[in-house]
């Protein structure tokens, strides 16, 4: 990543978006956060924090893009589950989570970050959602029946296979199918 990504100054003692946080089902047992709030970091970073529950045991990589409903809660984006106009976020941490189990996510959502990209995503073109869990393509022309994800570009090329890529992130959500 060549762009300033946020590193460890964040808005809210004890935040770590870089991790994932279990909760044993319970957001309480998260001390201080409730779904929904939002995290500031430097670079002019933000990200908000949601419930994620695995379906089938699920590896997290930095980049994954997820969809975001209106109760704060994720799931890994694809072109199938991405309904119009719901938020977009950007998972910064890694691992893997188990079947079922409930764990508690910063997503960002806004600032410079690492995305992970369909190989030869093109940067500066309009970014779309793929048929890979968490991965956002950008093609050089849309692929039909593909969403637009909106405020949102790849500012680097990615590379000959899937990958995370430079992108910057201005409040990003899931636009019309093409």
């Amino acid at each position: 990543m060549t762009g300033t990504v946020a590193s460890t100054n964040f808005s809210k003692p004890g935040a770590n978006p870089y991790a994932i946080h279990s909760g044993v089902g319970e957001v309480s047992k998260v001390p201080g956060f409730k779904l929904g709030d939002v995290l500031r970091g430097d670079a002019g970073a933000e990200f908000i924090f949601c419930k994620f529950t695995a379906s089938g045991s699920t590896t997290l990589v930095d980049g994954s893009a997820f969809t975001v409903d209106k109760n704060f809660v994720a799931t890994l984006l694809t072109t199938s589950n991405s309904p119009f106009g719901s938020m977009v976020g950007i998972g910064r941490a890694a691992g893997v989570v188990a079947d079922t189990v409930v764990v508690y996510l910063w997503l960002q959502i806004h600032g410079e970050a690492n995305v992970l990209g369909k190989a030869n995503a093109v940067a500066a073109t309009s970014p779309e959602t793929s048929a890979t869990a968490g991965a956002i393509n950008a093609p050089a022309s849309h692929t039909t029946g593909a969403k637009t994800i909106n405020n949102m570009v790849f500012t680097t090329t990615v590379g000959g296979s899937d990958a995370a890529s430079d992108a910057f992130l201005n409040y990003p959500s899931v636009g019309v199918t093409n």
